[in-house]
């Protein structure tokens, strides 16, 4: 079941994430994959990720590929994961995230990578409190930002070096009727 794409324009390759892999039932044990589609000849390559692998980001400049996976590499689900795929060997990295990783955004221009984790460290996912993970793509060094609950995918404002966060559930943690806001960094 694909869950998201991103492309390489230099490359020319397609990166789909693939929530169940492999797995045609599609069971809660299934790993994940990212299908690796070359833009000029349709070929495709299956890349093996962490479970339940929701958002898909590509830095054209280092050719990595960065993966959030919800449920990390088990399948209790309880911190997420980051899969860095290595676009020209397909070589991968696992980088450890807050709780329920689901959208990845990449600045190229300082090689940093955002990951929204939708339960931010709360594992058990109680409240929608989230919160930014932070990877530097050169040391793969992580540090956390907090930001409003409910967060959805980050965009990024490489020109300015901001990152915006839509908060779904505006200041309330239980997500009941406050209205959305706007995190920015």
């Amino acid at each position: 079941m694909p869950n998201s794409a991103a492309l390489n324009p230099v490359t020319n390759k397609i990166y789909i994430a693939n929530e169940c892999g492999t797995d045609t039932m599609c069971s809660y044990y299934s790993r994940g994959t990212v299908t690796v589609v070359d833009g000029t000849t349709n070929n495709t390559l299956s890349v093996n990720v962490g479970y339940s692998p929701g958002g898909v980001a590509v830095n054209p400049v280092t050719n990595k590929i960065y993966v959030a996976n919800w449920c990390g590499d088990d399948t209790s689900c309880g911190w997420g994961s980051v899969t860095v795929i290595d676009g020209a060997t397909l070589a991968t990295t696992t980088v450890a995230v807050g709780s329920g990783p689901n959208a990845v955004a990449v600045n190229s221009v300082t090689n940093k990578i955002y990951v929204v984790n939708g339960c931010g460290n709360d594992i058990y996912c109680n409240t929608c409190d989230g919160t930014v993970t932070v990877i530097d793509g050169a040391t793969l060094a992580t540090s956390t930002v907090s930001v409003g609950p409910g967060p959805h995918p980050p965009v990024v404002n490489s020109v300015t070096n901001k990152i915006y966060v839509a908060n779904y559930c505006g200041t309330d943690s239980y997500c009941s009727q406050n209205p959305p806001t706007l995190s920015g960094q």
